[in-house]
C-alpha cells in the first residue's frame, strides 16, 4: 500500500511540476500561484506522511526479525537445557576441580538462558501492538517452559554447589585425620625393647596408651569423615575419593590394632611379669624351708634306735609336710603356667627366665621324688616296733575315725556355697588321700604278716589264726569302701 502511494505520488510530483512550468511559461494569475502553492504544500506533507509510514514499518518489520531470531535461539537453548535437566543427577567425576567446572559451565550456560528469556520478553513487548493471536500463545508457551528450566537449573546449581562444599570440607577433614595418622605412625617405635624390665615396660606402655587415647578421641572424626565420603559417593561418582576414604579407614584400622596388640602385649606381660615375681619369691622361699626339713626328716628316717612315740611324731609331723607340698602345687602350677606364658610374651630376657622355671621345677621333681621313700623309710620304722595285731586295731579306729568325719560333712558338702568353702573341703579331702596312701603302708605289712604268721607261728592255734584272719579281712573291707568314699569325695 505504501509502494503504491509513493508510485502514485511520483505522477502528482510530475504533474505538479508540469503545471509549475506552464504556469511560468503563461504567467498565470497570482491566485493560480498561491493554488498551485498550496497543491505543492500537500505533496510535501502526503511524501513526509509516507516517508514516516515507510520508516515505522521498517522498523516493526526489524524488531520482528530480532524477535523472530531471540525466539528460535531461545528455543534452542530450551532444547539443550531440557537434555540437561533430564540427564542422571550422579556425576561422574576425577576431582574436585571437575565439580568447580562443571558449576561454572552450569552457571554460564543458565545465564544466557536467563539472558536470552529476557531480551526474548522484551522484543516481544514491542511488537506486541502488531502480533497476532498465534504468536502471543507460542511467546507464552516458550516463556513458562523458560521459567520452568530455570528453576530446575537453580535447583541443579545448589546441588552442585552443595557438592563442591561437601568436598571441600571433606578435602580439609582428611587432610587433618592423614596428618594426625602420621604423627601416630611415626610415633610408634620401629624396634622392641631391648630390655623388658618393670621400668622399660611402664614407660613403653605409657607411649602405647598416649597412642591409643589419640587415635580413640579422634575415632568419631574419622566416623564422620566415611559417612560424609559415603553421601558425597552418593551424588558424585570417584575413584579417587572412594580409594583415599578406604585407604584412610585401612591405615587407621591398622594402627589402631597395632596399637591395642602392642599395648595389650605390654599389659599382659607386665601383669605376668608382676604376678611371677611376688609367686616365684614365695614358691623359692618355700622350697628352700621344704628342702631342710626334708633333709631333717631324712635323717631322721634312717636314725635308729628310736621310741616308737617319737617314730609317731616324725611320721605324722611328715604327713602333714606332705599335704603342705600338695598344697603348694597350686602355686607351683601358677608359678610355671605364669613363666611359660612369659616366654610366649616376652621378646628378650627369655633366658634367665627359663633358667629359673628349670631350677624351681628340677627342685620341686626331687622334692615329690624324695617324698615316698622317706616315708615309706619312717613308716618301715614304726611297723618294727608295733604288733601286727595292733596294727590292725589301729587301721580300724582310724577307718572308723574317717567314716564318722565323712558322715558328718555329707550334709555339709551339699550345703557348701561358694569358692572358699568348696577349695577348703577340696583340700581336706586331698589330705585324707595323703592319709590313706600312708595307711595303706600300714594295710600292706599287716596283709604280709599273714604270710609270716603261717609260716613262723606254727605252735598258734588255730583259733588264734582265724580270728586274725577274720579281722584283717573286715579291715581290708572297711580299708576299700573307705578308698572309694574318699575318692568320691
Amino acid at each position: 500500500a505504501i509502494q503504491q502511494a509513493e508510485e502514485g505520488l511520483k505522477e502528482l510530483d510530475g504533474g505538479i511540476a508540469e503545471l509549475k512550468r506552464r504556469g511560468d511559461k503563461l504567467q498565470v494569475e497570482q491566485p493560480t500561484l498561491q493554488e498551485l502553492s498550496k497543491l505543492q504544500d500537500m505533496y510535501d506533507e502526503l511524501l513526509v506522511t509516507i516517508s514516516s509510514r515507510r520508516s515505522s514499518l521498517n522498523q516493526n518489520l526489524a524488531l520482528k526479525s530480532q524477535y523472530d531470531r531471540a525466539l528460535q535461539d531461545l528455543a534452542d537453548l530450551l532444547d539443550t537445557g531440557q537434555e540437561k535437566m533430564a540427564g542422571d543427577h550422579k556425576i561422574t567425576v576425577s576431582s574436585k576441580e571437575e565439580i568447580q567446572q562443571l558449576l561454572d559451565k552450569h552457571k554460564e550456560y543458565f545465564q544466557s538462558l536467563e539472558s536470552h528469556m529476557i531480551l526474548t520478553e522484551t522484543l516481544f513487548r514491542k511488537i506486541s501492538s502488531f502480533a497476532v493471536g498465534k504468536e502471543t500463545q507460542l511467546h507464552t508457551d516458550r516463556m513458562v517452559q523458560a521459567s520452568a528450566v530455570l528453576r530446575q537449573a537453580h535447583k541443579r546449581g545448589v546441588e552442585l554447589e552443595y557438592i563442591l562444599e561437601m568436598w571441600s570440607h571433606l578435602d580439609e577433614m582428611l587432610q587433618e585425620l592423614s596428618r594426625q595418622l602420621e604423627v601416630v605412625e611415626s610415633s610408634i617405635p620401629s624396634v622392641g625393647l631391648v630390655e623388658e624390665s618393670e621400668d622399660r615396660l611402664v614407660e613403653r606402655m605409657n607411649l602405647y596408651q598416649h597412642l591409643k587415647s589419640s587415635l580413640n578421641e579422634d575415632q568419631p572424626k574419622l566416623y564422620q569423615v566415611l559417612d560424609d565420603g559415603k553421601r558425597l559417593l552418593m551424588s558424585a561418582s570417584c575413584s579417587d575419593l572412594e580409594s583415599q576414604l578406604n585407604q584412610l579407614g585401612e591405615r587407621w584400622l591398622n594402627n589402631t590394632n597395632r596399637v591395642s596388640k602392642e599395648l595389650h602385649r605390654l599389659e599382659t606381660i607386665l601383669k605376668h611379669w608382676t604376678r611371677y615375681q611376688s609367686e616365684s619369691a614365695d614358691l623359692t622361699h618355700w622350697l628352700q624351708s621344704a628342702k631342710d626339713r626334708l633333709a631333717f626328716w631324712t635323717q631322721q628316717s634312717v636314725t635308729v634306735p628310736q621310741e616308737l612315740e617319737m617314730v609317731r611324731d616324725h611320721l605324722n609331723a611328715f604327713l602333714e609336710f606332705s599335704k603342705e607340698v600338695d598344697a603348694k602345687s597350686s602355686l607351683k602350677s601358677s608359678v610355671m603356667s605364669t613363666g611359660n606364658q612369659l616366654l610366649r610374651l616376652k621378646k628378650v630376657d627369655t633366658a634367665a627366665l627359663r633358667a629359673e622355671l628349670s631350677c624351681m621345677d628340677s627342685q620341686w621333681t626331687d622334692l615329690l621324688t624324695s617324698i615316698p621313700v622317706v616315708q615309706e623309710k619312717l613308716h618301715q620304722l614304726q611297723m618294727d616296733k608295733l604288733p601286727s595285731r595292733h596294727a590292725i586295731s589301729e587301721v580300724m579306729s582310724w577307718i572308723a575315725l574317717m567314716e564318722s568325719v565323712i558322715q558328718k560333712d555329707e550334709e555339709d558338702i551339699k550345703n557348701a556355697v561358694g569358692y572358699k568353702a568348696i577349695h577348703d573341703y577340696l583340700q581336706k579331702y586331698k589330705g585324707f588321700k595323703i592319709d590313706l596312701n600312708c595307711k595303706q603302708l600300714t594295710a600292706d605289712f599287716v596283709n604280709q604278716s599273714v604270710l609270716q604268721i603261717s609260716s613262723q607261728d606254727v605252735e598258734s592255734k588255730r583259733s588264734d589264726k582265724t580270728d586274725f584272719a577274720e579281722q584283717l579281712g573286715a579291715m581290708n573291707k572297711s580299708w576299700q569302701l573307705l578308698q572309694g568314699r574318699v575318692g568320691e569325695k
